[in-house]
């Protein structure tokens, strides 16, 4: 690599450097909103989507980069070129097919969001016996097993025992929620409405179980 490059190649092999590293932190594990279609949750909820599109970026600007904006082009790189052309065509494949695969797993999360949301004038406040009860609610992918504990008619501890699909940070921001409100209806967290609607679900159940 030679310093007299020009600005432009310099540009271009920075893009390379952050696609490739953002095609790699795509797939780190970590607390997204829900999992990706690998079935776990990582940096990026659409991930391994976003990972082969990211690939595919590093991939046509470090090609541009070589072939256009170096001044020390050279036409023997990349030869052959089925090579790279190949390359391209399997992480355009591998995005349209994991990209129609969180497509269909999107529209079950909007089917759990639909069947779980609660009608506008629903009764929210709870009368409650004291005591600890559970209940387990779940809506296709999605399920909670939670632990309600009573005192004095008012909710005073929740605990997730288990879930399918279910963050516990985000257990504890909804539990947070209905403990303030005294109430199963309650804000959902933004971007895992249907994670948030099966807790108020599995709460509302554990609070009427006798």
């Amino acid at each position: 690599m030679e310093k007299n490059e020009s600005p432009v190649y310099w540009a271009m092999l920075a893009l390379t450097l952050a696609f490739s590293v953002l095609a790699v932190v795509t797939l780190i594990p970590a607390g997204a909103s829900k999992p990706n279609v690998l079935g776990y949750r990582s940096v990026c909820s659409f991930a391994p989507t976003a990972t082969a599109l990211c690939g595919l970026l590093a991939g046509i600007t470090c090609m541009l980069r070589n072939r256009v904006a170096s001044r020390h082009a050279s036409s023997m790189r990349y030869r052959p070129l089925f090579i790279p052309v190949g390359i391209g065509i399997i992480l355009l494949a591998l995005a349209a097919v994991f990209g129609i695969r969180f497509g269909r797993a999107q529209s079950r999360f909007e089917a759990i969001i639909a069947r779980t949301e609660r009608p506008a004038g629903a009764a929210a406040e709870l009368v409650l016996a004291d005591g600890t009860r559970n209940a387990t609610y779940g809506e296709g992918e999605v399920s909670a097993a939670v632990e309600v504990t009573v005192k004095s008619g008012q909710i005073r501890s929740i605990r997730l025992v288990s879930g399918q699909n279910m963050d516990r940070a985000l257990a504890d921001t909804i539990f947070s929620r209905i403990r303030a409100a005294g109430s199963t209806t309650v804000d959902a967290v933004s971007g895992a409405t249907a994670s948030s609607n099966v807790l108020m679900k599995a709460v509302a159940a554990a609070a009427q179980a006798p």
